[in-house]
């Protein structure tokens, strides 16, 4: 590895580096905001209830009988279950504590920042990926959306990756074409079962797949 590669490497982990400061700096000491509270609760004991009078859930559907139907735990009414089962897992692993709750927001929201990065890399805009990584790191909006247990951080780390694998699949062997399609497609469908207004990427994707002419290749209809 020469020496300017390595300076351009050592760069790039400060960046990411810096973002991880903003985003974990007493992460655990800041008030509940917004909906994650409602979001913690429902995911940390998996259940799909809210206090309302105009939205009812299962639990109130199904009140008089002692155990809900399986399919009851397939989804949260409300939303879908993907950002629910990212809080579970974080709490279940390491407890059930306000920064084991918001940490999958902080590792999606770096892995944001990451990948805005590489996909500006791979059009070869280094000072633009530079510029962008730097810029989402201390941006107010982005770090405060991280920091917080909502499904913000992973809709747009799951939008940066569909784009980031779909873009890489254009130059890479046939070998594994097909492997990054399919996984492209589960980083689109991941994204949509964390929220569902991720599928406002559907129509431009489809636009670049008429444009380029994806649509003539085999590997596009495995995505």
């Amino acid at each position: 590895m020469n020496i300017k590669k390595y300076k351009k490497n050592i760069i790039f982990f400060v960046i990411i580096a810096i973002a991880i400061v903003f985003r974990l700096y007493n992460i655990d000491t800041d008030e509940v905001m917004t909906d994650e509270g409602n979001y913690a609760m429902r995911a940390i004991g998996w259940n799909d209830f809210m206090q309302s009078g105009t939205l009812t859930t299962p639990w109130n559907w199904y009140a008089d009988q002692e155990k809900l139907p399986f399919w009851t735990l397939l989804s949260f009414n409300d939303h879908p279950p993907m950002h629910f089962f990212f809080i579970w897992l974080s709490a279940h692993i390491f407890g059930v504590h306000l920064w084991a709750v918001r940490l999958p927001s902080v590792i999606f929201g770096v892995g944001t920042i990451a990948l805005v990065f590489l996909i500006l890399k791979k059009f070869r805009l280094m000072f633009g990926a530079y510029s962008a990584a730097i810029f989402l790191a201390v941006l107010p909006w982005h770090i405060y959306i991280t920091r917080q247990a909502i499904q913000e951080s992973a809709v747009m780390f799951f939008l940066a990756l569909t784009f980031y694998l779909i873009i890489i699949a254009q130059t890479c062997s046939k070998k594994i074409k097909t492997s990054l399609w399919i996984l492209a497609g589960v980083s689109l469908g991941s994204g949509i079962m964390t929220k569902y207004s991720m599928v406002v990427i559907i129509p431009v994707i489809f636009y670049w797949g008429i444009k380029k002419k994806w649509f003539k290749q085999k590997y596009f209809y495995y995505f």
